[in-house]
């Protein structure tokens, strides 16, 4: 972590730690509980103790299903960044083995529109920013070589944001283009990502 220029905080989904049989939990936790918020809590009491960074200086970093944690985090964290990389923007659009694994061990077994009537801020980005009525600052890395990310998560959140100034601003979400196919899903290496998220701590500092 000594080559971030900056306090690191890692949060590990605790989704995993309740169910043992999951592979990916998206931060879901249980049925009533949303480790989301308990993520938010956790920020905002370190920051508190330890004198950290306020949000407006704050970058929430992931990839895959911690994209989807850090977008939903930044969304939280008002005035924060998020930086993801190949994120699940809907994590129900992905690989139906792991959706269905969550629904079994997370809902009792619900089925997924059940869950995005109930709860759609859960499941995708896009219904959080309404519920909070708030866009955070979001760069989406996106490697259109990747199949899977292009056609579940990009062209779905596009038509989506496409009718999104009804929150009254534009939102402030971009993507971040490119393509690698030996790379696919996997993000980017470690020494890029370190680089990117250090340069934009250092433009948020100058501010």
């Amino acid at each position: 972590m000594d080559e971030f220029e900056a306090t690191v905080v890692q949060i590990a989904d605790p989704t995993m730690l309740k169910h043992e049989r999951l592979q990916i939990g998206w931060a879901q936790n249980s049925e009533k509980e949303w480790a989301i918020d308990a993520y938010y809590d956790v920020i905002l009491a370190l920051r508190e103790r330890f004198d950290l960074a306020d949000s407006d200086k704050t970058v929430h970093y992931g990839s895959s299903a911690g994209g989807f944690q850090a977008v939903c985090c930044a969304a939280k964290d008002r005035g924060s960044t998020a930086i993801v990389n190949n994120p699940q923007l809907d994590w129900s659009l992905y690989n139906e083995r792991f959706v269905n694994a969550l629904l079994r061990d997370v809902f009792n077994g619900s089925e997924i529109e059940e869950v995005r009537t109930r709860q759609p801020w859960r499941v995708n980005v896009i219904d959080l920013f309404e519920h909070v009525g708030y866009v955070p600052k979001t760069e989406v890395l996106l490697n259109i070589a990747s199949a899977g990310d292009v056609e579940q998560q990009l062209k779905p959140i596009l038509s989506r944001l496409e009718g999104f100034e009804s929150l009254g601003k534009k939102p402030t979400f971009s993507f971040n283009l490119y393509h690698d196919v030996n790379m696919g899903h996997n993000p980017l290496g470690k020494p890029y990502t370190i680089q990117k998220i250090n340069r934009e701590l250092e433009r948020l500092r100058s501010e």
